[in-house]
């Protein structure tokens, strides 16, 4: 599957957990600058329409960027973190996500 048809997948993944904090997502690929690659702005509003984030970030990481942000926000509603830490929460849950990922797998000795 492309980037963008995962960054849709993830995209309705994230609508159950949206609708239960009256939220709403908003993908846009922004344009890459010079030599730049392309990256995929996500926004986060209220009922109200108002702006509640927005963060850039590269499209190849957009499907597993929402995913984060859909692991973090899928609490009760009154254990949300304030949504301005909402970017860098989900930057940082990520970025230790792919860390494990890219260890090594290790033969367990025990034979299990």
């Amino acid at each position: 599957m492309t980037a963008w048809g995962d960054i849709i997948e993830s995209a309705a993944r994230f609508e159950p957990v949206a609708q239960e904090h009256g939220l709403h997502l908003v993908t846009n690929l922004r344009p890459g600058v010079g030599e730049g690659r392309p990256r995929l702005q996500v926004e986060v509003h209220n009922v109200a329409l108002e702006l509640q984030m927005l963060h850039v970030v590269p499209v190849a990481d957009g499907a597993a960027w929402i995913d984060a942000l859909g692991s973090l926000l899928d609490v009760p509603t009154e254990e949300l973190p304030h949504p301005d830490r909402w970017a860098p929460i989900t930057d940082e849950y990520l970025e230790h996500r792919l860390a494990l990922e890219d260890l090594p797998l290790v033969e367990d000795p025990r034979g299990g």
